[in-house]
């Protein structure tokens, strides 16, 4: 495979790691809308059980209450696990795109001094060609 081909293939990998990068983000980004939904869901329940506290409220009220605050509290548990792994992904996905950039920037480099030392090659092929001519016109 050739230099150039094996840079457009870097190139292509880097572009794909940087859309899955965006991708984790708004994955993040929705993830923590549902957590701070949950959150506000969390703190309604919980006003709402002081208020009903506060006025009076049946053995059955108290147990619905903490029935729907455990229900969601394990939710947020649960999203805040996933925000997490979604954020673990997005930091080994940022550390992919940076090895890949490095790599191909590697590469390109690599392809810049293939083609320097062909034309450097091919300049110093010329001027021996020209050298010996001259020499054979002035014998």
């Amino acid at each position: 495979m050739n230099g150039r081909a094996l840079t457009r293939y870097r190139e292509r990998l880097e572009e794909a790691l940087r859309q899955e990068l965006v991708r984790l983000t708004q994955d993040i980004a929705q993830a923590e809308g549902e957590l701070a939904s949950l959150q506000s869901q969390f703190d309604a329940i919980a006003l709402a059980y002081l208020r009903d506290a506060h006025s009076g409220m049946t053995v059955e009220q108290a147990q619905a209450h903490y029935a729907a605050l455990e229900a969601v509290a394990s939710a947020r548990k649960l999203a805040t696990k996933a925000l997490g792994a979604l954020r673990d992904a997005q930091d080994g996905k940022r550390e992919e795109l940076g090895e890949a950039s490095r790599e191909r920037k590697r590469m390109v480099k690599l392809v810049e001094r293939a083609q320097q030392e062909r034309r450097t090659r091919l300049a110093q092929a010329e001027q021996l060609a020209q050298d010996e001519a001259a020499q054979r016109r002035c014998r």
